[in-house]
């Protein structure tokens, strides 16, 4: 007759458990490392009365447009405009603007100013 022969599969499983074990613990430090906040590295060539928001440069106390510019208002109803660091980024600096003539008004909606291609 045959006889009846027992085998512990946790003892065979050993290494196994170890690999896998040690697995979750190397991805959980892994998962750590990723998620660990970054620090913003502030060069010293930037201009205090900016700030630095993740990759671009906003001036503080200008005015945004979506349109990728800027204005800030000065004295007697003049405002300054310009473009802003991710067009500055995208097209690179401009050469000129194309201005309307000094005095004229504008309306919301209105071109303002263009860049020459």
């Amino acid at each position: 007759m045959e006889s009846f022969h027992y085998v512990d599969l946790f003892a065979t499983k050993g290494i196994e458990y170890i690999l896998v074990i040690s697995f979750l613990l190397l991805f959980i430090f892994y998962w750590k490392f990723l998620n660990k906040p970054i620090k913003a590295r502030v060069s010293r060539t930037v201009n205090p009365g900016r700030t630095l928001n993740a990759w671009f440069i906003l001036a503080k106390n200008y005015y945004f447009h979506q349109g990728h510019s800027w204005v800030m208002p000065e004295e007697n109803n003049i405002v300054r405009v310009g473009i802003d660091d991710f067009a500055v980024k995208l097209l690179g600096k401009p050469d000129s603007f194309e201005l309307p003539r000094i005095g004229s008004r504008l309306n919301q909606g209105e071109t303002g100013w263009k860049i020459p291609a």
